[in-house]
């Protein structure tokens, strides 16, 4: 059985009364109608919901961006799940270590750039893991160029996020990112200040290749690396190969 109330209609189940708001109303100011259906359980809290949802209509503030519930690792999720096929495992790889994050349980329409400071600072501090001889080691955190390419994989499903209409501040990074440097929690990569030798290459293609072939990770006679690595000049031919 329906009811219908002035935006809001009571619904009456087997479960019980729901309180749905339905509301249509056009923007004074932008021109733009809003239509808004959203269900409650209570009549107090629809009643509350409409009152405030007019009123910003009117006063033209209402956004009407979603889910702003939705915590960043939910948020990782659904961009995987649109787009994540295309990525490599890298890329992979860093979006399932920023889930795993404390800023990952924030909510998206609270993210701040105090959230991105923290979280740099806490990806900065060294790591300890207990080996299988009870031995504890120390693990190096994150460097700047590492955290700079994290805040970049944000920035983009925050990018994302926003043509998609959920309620998240798409240039968080980029306004973030002067406080960030201040902070001493980004910078460029260093340029690399020499190639590995051939004997180098080799080593790393035994661990690889043989020691650890399960890892499948190609560095040998067929792979890029192996073909261009020790030569400046290879390296530059390659180039021009890949662009043919």
């Amino acid at each position: 059985m329906e009811r219908q109330n002035d935006f809001i209609t009571e619904l009456n189940g087997v479960k019980g009364s729901t309180f749905k708001v339905r509301i249509r109303q056009r923007c004074p100011f932008t021109g733009e109608t809003f239509k808004i259906s959203k269900s409650f359980k209570t009549r107090k809290q629809a009643e509350s919901y409409k009152k405030i949802t007019l009123a910003e209509i009117l006063q033209g503030t209402f956004n009407q961006n979603k889910n702003g519930e939705l915590t960043l690792a939910d948020l990782i999720d659904l961009y995987l799940k649109e787009l994540g096929h295309n990525f490599r495992r890298s890329k992979l790889g860093a979006y399932k270590l920023i889930k795993d994050t404390k800023l990952a349980k924030k909510r998206i329409d609270s993210l701040s750039t105090q959230d991105l400071i923290r979280h740099g600072k806490e990806r900065h501090l060294p790591k300890f893991k207990t080996l299988k001889n009870g031995t504890v080691k120390e693990l190096p955190g994150a460097g700047g160029s590492t955290m700079n390419a994290e805040f970049s994989y944000i920035g983009t499903v925050l990018k994302w996020a926003k043509a998609e209409q959920y309620a998240v501040n798409e240039n968080l990074i980029t306004e973030s990112r002067r406080a960030l440097e201040m902070n001493y929690l980004i910078h460029d990569g260093v340029e690399r200040s020499r190639r590995p030798s051939q004997d180098e290459l080799d080593r790393l293609i035994n661990y690889f290749e043989v020691i650890r072939p399960e890892r499948n990770i190609p560095l040998g006679e067929d792979s890029f690396c192996r073909r261009n690595w020790a030569s400046p000049r290879r390296d530059s031919e390659a180039r021009v190969e890949r662009a043919q």
